[in-house]
């Protein structure tokens, strides 16, 4: 950015003889476009011209710049740049290897919803996920990839509540999808379908209290995160990221404790919840832990 505000300082002088020193922002999210700039705006009055037409003369002397009303200056920064910059950092990068040693980091990321189709969404969190979690590894910290897929709550059971009704033989993706819409309407719509719900959700507290599901991915399940080359906790490509018994104790317990929350929001008895939480208590105050979603 310090060089682009370089350029523009330098195309103000040139046009109108005036050492000014611009101001270069992130560009909202509306324009189409890197980085923007006020310069018209605030050069006006000075020049006693419309801002617009001070934007388009700015425009005219930078590559990649454009003018937009009521008076801003974008620019778009060029691939070869941005590959050129990409590929300094190998040479010159700002994060010692060992700022982290000694740390634990708890990165999660993708979440995929069980009951949606996959999207674009996911991939782009599953791949800046990895990143972030591949940074960290750099600056020394052992990270653990942790990737939970909502398995428990009020979605599950509109979903169920469709799907014992039809009682299908084989289900895809896009099915359970719908039974989810189905649900979800029903819910709202109709009184004896959300009191049949709700009851549903607490047998589904109660079957998750007796059972953590901790159970990893394969199959079909690992497709996705193999293809990307992104590691999981669950269904991880590379068994040398898989966390030992301790870590997964430690991602466990805040899984624990939302679910303590959340049935106790509906009506489930806590006792034996509860019995499952305390197991986690000689996890707490072991290892300096970060976590990162």
């Amino acid at each position: 950015m310090e060089e682009l505000r370089e350029i523009l300082k330098k195309a103000i002088f040139e046009l109108f003889e005036i050492d000014f020193e611009p101001e270069i922002v992130v560009s909202p999210e509306n324009i189409e476009a890197d980085y923007s700039s006020n310069v018209p705006l605030r050069l006006a009055k000075e020049l006693h011209d419309n801002p617009f037409n001070i934007a388009e003369k700015i425009s005219e002397k930078i590559d990649n710049a454009f003018a937009s009303k009521p008076g801003f200056v974008n620019f778009r920064v060029a691939d070869e740049i941005l590959k050129n910059k990409i590929n300094s950092l190998s040479e010159k990068f700002e994060v010692s290897s060992d700022e982290f040693g000694g740390k634990t980091v708890i990165c999660e990321f993708s979440d995929p919803n069980p009951f949606k189709v996959l999207h674009v969404g996911h991939l782009y969190t599953s791949v800046v996920g990895d990143a972030i979690s591949r940074l960290f590894e750099y600056a020394g910290a052992k990270v653990v990839r942790a990737n939970f897929g909502g398995d428990v709550g009020l979605h599950v059971a509109k979903t169920m509540y469709i799907l014992k009704q039809k009682n299908p033989v084989e289900l895809t993706i896009e099915d359970i999808a719908r039974c989810y819409v189905e649900g979800t309407a029903v819910y709202e719509d109709d009184e004896g379908a959300r009191a049949e719900i709700t009851e549903l959700n607490k047998e589904i507290y109660k079957i998750n209290a007796e059972n953590i599901h901790e159970g990893e991915l394969d199959g079909e399940g690992q497709e996705v995160p193999r293809r990307l080359d992104v590691l999981l906790f669950v269904g991880t490509p590379r068994e040398d990221h898989r966390p030992d018994r301790t870590q997964r104790r430690l991602l466990l317990r805040r899984r624990r404790t939302t679910r303590l929350r959340l049935a106790g929001r509906n009506g489930v008895r806590l006792d034996r919840l509860r019995r499952g939480a305390r197991q986690d208590r000689d996890c707490r105050g072991r290892g300096d832990n970060a976590r990162l979603r």
